[in-house]
């Protein structure tokens, strides 16, 4: 872009329009949340929509964006208050895709560690398509510092309507935790033949079902890392090896109809532990 506007300025300058501006160009992608007041940066979701970059190849996925590979097509450089963050950045950055809505997101969880000072905090996200530079600004004021992390090991009560229970415990990229749950869980109520279910579950889900886990059994302990994060089956005892920053939200596996979760009764009582 500032080549383009450095031949256009040379032009006009040639012919003697030296008195015409120039007007900026318009950003292709944005940032959401917009620059404003919030409370905490350990509680804030950065996305970016880059569905108007025609040129970024799909998926979007490393070695693409990484700056430290020689030939990478793509450039994505991220600065907080003109401070390089973009080993930051590409850590904790995801690409969602919903091409039936031809859109696509760069998702950044921002959890246990970020550029984010309590403040005045700049942050600027630059793309090199491999056809022009893009770039999106937005401005945040934090109130406070970064929330206290919740130490392991960690219980909590899933009730059974959960889709998205907050367990307040952020995990790291690679970080590995033990999940345990005991309890039952009614999720049929109205039907005294079903069977009360564990956190194993009870039958499993057909693969063309409405279930929030097709092929996984109803009832089912589920756990995600971020709200954006996949769904994986929990059961009774799991080992999770974190594949993305965030924090751990549980869930109990129904069709997905929120009609069906609302009557479910009964909890699961869970640990999370190092």
């Amino acid at each position: 872009m500032k080549l383009k506007k450095a031949l256009l300025t040379g032009l006009f300058a040639l012919f003697g329009f030296n008195n015409i501006a120039i007007a900026a160009p318009e950003s292709l992608m944005t940032i959401s949340p917009g620059s404003g007041l919030y409370a905490y940066p350990q509680k804030f979701d950065i996305s970016i929509d880059i569905s108007s970059l025609q040129y970024l190849p799909s998926p979007l996925a490393p070695p693409y964006y990484d700056p430290t590979i020689p030939g990478s097509f793509v450039r994505i450089n991220a600065f907080v208050n003109g401070i390089d963050a973009t080993t930051w950045f590409n850590e904790c950055m995801q690409e969602y895709s919903m091409p039936e809505l031809n859109s696509r997101l760069l998702l950044c969880k921002v959890v246990d560690h970020t550029p984010f000072q309590p403040g005045t905090n700049v942050l600027r996200v630059e793309i090199f398509d491999g056809m022009e530079i893009n770039s999106a600004e937005v401005v945040y004021e934090f109130q406070a510092a970064q929330l206290v992390a919740k130490s392991l090991p960690y219980r909590l009560n899933v009730q059974g309507k959960s889709v998205n229970t907050s367990s307040g415990v952020q995990v790291t990229y690679g970080q590995v935790v033990y999940i345990s749950a005991t309890g039952t869980v009614n999720t049929w109520p109205s039907n005294p033949s079903f069977p009360i279910s564990t956190p194993r579950g009870t039958q499993v889900c057909a693969s063309t079902s409405t279930c929030i886990m097709p092929n996984v059994p109803v009832g089912a302990l589920m756990v995600k890392i971020g709200e954006y994060g996949r769904w994986m089956y929990a059961g009774t005892n799991y080992r999770l090896v974190a594949d993305r920053p965030g924090e751990l939200m549980f869930g109990v596996n129904d069709k997905s109809e929120q009609v069906a979760t609302s009557d479910n009764i009964g909890s699961y009582q869970v640990t999370i532990s190092k």
